[in-house]
């Protein structure tokens, strides 16, 4: 017992810890606003030093200016030239006809075009369109540089249309057409990335973030203030400051001193915050739901959909720009609405919701669509049987969300323009994400052992094959289990007991018989039975066994824990009345060891086991009654039948483990005479023709 109450607290305050390293490092920035509209919230002033950033545009606009002067970097290849004007050079000396003014000419253009730089024409364009007037040019193998106009230098096409048109009236056109000049041309100009980029950066470094300071204690807003422009940066500039506190225009001893201090109170304040949100909770199952809290694995399954979310939230807060309500926190109350009740759903909901507003902006806007969200899927699924259920749900929960959402945008602003279609979206995407439950509901199921109501219904399909071997093999006990199930589903409605889960049960309890449904004699012709040569106490056995043969067909049939339950526990630990009574009959009044003739048990310990024993007993007891009783007060004989079977059960104590009270019985006495009064009742006799020879 002690080391299941140390399992569960590790439990507990694993998952505290692991919450509260969720919250964000650093105090968080918890206020909605926008330009033109009215502060919604108390005075706010300045907790420490911090810098006013530049909004984006401005710093857009002069970071652009800054950079009309920037000039990106060129490495001319000396070597090139050189080798270049060389040929030119010797190819021109065995040229003949080549008069001395044209190659002196050529001679020295080429090498002055050289000196100046040639530029592919493709990053001529591209330097052109980009709106650069000048280049900065490197000696290669040198740190020399020199900045020269864009316009001036050369491509190779624009080299050659210079030499023909700077051409001196004594150098014929002709003759250079006969050199092919272009052929000596070619780019000696390469973009150097490295000394580019770090004067780029350097550049836009030069531009200064911040446009002033604001001193600790400043007044920045007050409640009903409108929101200017340069509040609204302020305030960015503030919200900037608590999620990088590190920040090179923050840094002073002084103010880093202060967010110091700062961050170990934000740390203690998330501690406690979390902490008396999860001792809420713990109380909560401790109190009310023991069932739950005494169970490790139900605890670890309540603190998982706790986290979930949260881990999702403060994920998508630190990793997205997507906003928190994008997270599908309506998941919470109906996955646990599935397993367990929609009190503990939404209780469960309310925590996690409050938890997450801790750290998300607004936090009573947050809090508010979430409660009311959680409350709105908790009332639409008080059975997920159907996807078409889930399917609505999502449509509920999207317009709670809207609805909530508009009103508070109404009431808090007054300014119908302060509906963001941003967050409708946001919150219509979280409810998309809704349908996506059953695929999580089905892990839980598995990884936890649970059944769901979906699982139960594809359960009580009598095409099952385990079902149909049953109608197959034992028809009689077949129909007994339906008219079993038929008699305990209004039954458990009517004291509020799980009708489903009940139904289901009593269709499986009497599976065992499968393995021989010749002993019951609800599978048995007339004469025919063949315990009655055996000794009383063997018969009994066989009898007995139907409940081990059950329970073990259905584990290797995978049938889900509750539904072996009922197998187990539908007969209790009662005695096998009609062999106990012979053999005392037949013995002259000797006693026999009871335990020959007792089921094994264990005694029903829910509402909906004890409903399946006593409905068990009655639809077997009733056939009986009916089948040797005349129509003249048949309804008295079926009530004086239910009250003797259930007044039985009761005085043997079998319902001692079970949490049904007396009030209860007494409304199930009901309901079972009512159902077999309908069942059972007279029927007229439906009139023949007379032969109209005899009339």
């Amino acid at each position: 017992m002690r080391i299941k109450i140390f399992a569960r607290a590790v439990l507990f305050f694993a998952t505290m810890a692991l919450v509260v390293q969720l919250f964000p490092r650093h105090g968080s920035f918890r206020y909605d606003y926008n330009v033109g509209q009215p502060w919604s919230y108390d005075l706010l002033t300045a907790p420490y030093d911090f810098a006013i950033l530049k909004d984006e545009e401005t710093l857009q606009r002069e970071q652009e200016e800054a950079l009309n002067a920037y000039a990106p970097y060129f490495r001319i290849d000396v070597a090139k030239a050189d080798s270049a004007t060389r040929q030119f050079q010797l190819f021109i000396d065995n040229t003949s006809g080549i008069s001395d003014a044209c190659r002196n000419y050529l001679t020295t253009a080429i090498k002055n075009i050289y000196d100046t730089g040639i530029i592919g024409s493709l990053e001529a364009d591209t330097l052109t369109k980009a709106g650069y007037q000048n280049i900065h040019i490197l000696q290669d193998g040198s740190t020399n540089v020199r900045k020269h106009p864009l316009s001036e230098i050369y491509t190779i096409r624009s080299a050659y249309r210079h030499i023909i048109d700077n051409r001196p009236d004594n150098v014929p056109k002709e003759d250079i057409d006969i050199l092919n000049v272009n052929y000596f041309l070619s780019e000696n100009l390469s973009y150097d990335s490295a000394y580019s980029h770090r004067d780029h950066d350097e550049t836009l470094k030069q531009v200064s973030l911040t446009a002033g300071m604001v001193k600790a204690g400043d007044h920045i807003v007050n409640r009903g203030e409108i929101v200017t422009q340069q509040t609204f940066q302020i305030l960015e500039s503030l919200k900037y400051s608590y999620a990088n506190p590190d920040a090179s225009f923050n840094a002073n001893t002084e103010t880093v001193t202060s967010r110091d201090s700062s961050r170990v109170f934000t740390l203690i304040g998330d501690i406690i915050g979390v902490s008396v949100l999860f001792l809420l909770l713990a109380l909560y199952l401790f109190l009310f739901r023991p069932a739950i809290f005494d169970s490790t694995k139900n605890v670890l399954f309540i603190l998982l959909t706790v986290l979930i979310p949260i881990l999702l939230a403060s994920l998508t807060l630190r990793f997205t720009k997507f906003y928190i309500y994008i997270v599908p926190f309506a998941l919470v109350p109906i996955i646990v609405r599935t397993f367990f009740d929609a009190r503990t759903a939404l209780f469960a909901h309310i925590i996690t919701s409050l938890i997450t507003a801790f750290f998300a902006s607004s936090s009573f806007a947050f809090a508010l669509f979430q409660i009311t969200a959680g409350m709105t899927a908790v009332s639409s699924l008080k059975d997920l049987t159907t996807r078409a259920q889930m399917a609505h749900t999502a449509l509920y929960v999207f317009l709670t969300y809207a609805a909530t959402y508009i009103a508070y945008c109404l009431m808090i602003e007054g300014d119908p323009t302060a509906i963001k279609l941003s967050y409708l979206f946001a919150f219509f995407i979280s409810s998309i994400l809704l349908l996506f439950s059953y695929g999580f509901i089905f892990i839980f199921e598995k990884t936890f052992g649970y059944t769901s109501a979906v699982t139960l219904m594809e359960l009580s399909n009598t095409s099952r094959s385990l079902l149909q071997k049953l109608s197959e093999d034992a028809p009689g006990t077949f129909q007994h289990a339906t008219m079993v199930a038929n008699l305990i589903a209004p039954a458990a409605k009517a004291i509020n007991a799980d009708s489903l889960v009940a139904r289901v049960g009593a269709l499986y309890h009497d599976i065992g018989k499968v393995q021989h449904p010749e002993y019951f004699t609800e599978n048995q012709s007339p004469n025919e039975n063949p315990l009655r040569e055996l000794p009383l106490q063997q018969a009994a056995s066989l009898i007995i066994a139907h409940v081990a043969d059950g329970v073990t067909i259905a584990k290797a049939q995978n049938l889900p824990k509750v539904i072996i339950d009922f197998i187990r526990t539908h007969h209790g630990d009662s005695v096998t009345k009609y062999f106990y009574n012979t053999y005392v009959n037949t013995h002259n009044g000797e006693r026999p060891d009871e335990g020959l003739f007792r089921y094994g048990g264990p005694k029903p310990f829910t509402k909906e086991q004890a409903l399946l024993m006593m409905a068990d007993s009655i639809e077997a007891a009733s056939r009986s009654v009916v089948s040797n009783q005349s129509s003249d007060n048949l309804e008295q004989t079926l009530d004086k039948l239910v009250d003797s079977i259930i007044d039985q059960q009761m005085q043997e104590g079998l319902f001692a483990d079970a949490p049904i009270t007396f009030q209860q019985i007494n409304i199930v006495r009901q309901v079972f005479k009512n159902k077999l009064h309908s069942l059972y009742h007279s029927r007229i006799a439906y009139p023949t023709i007379k032969d109209e020879e005899h009339e």
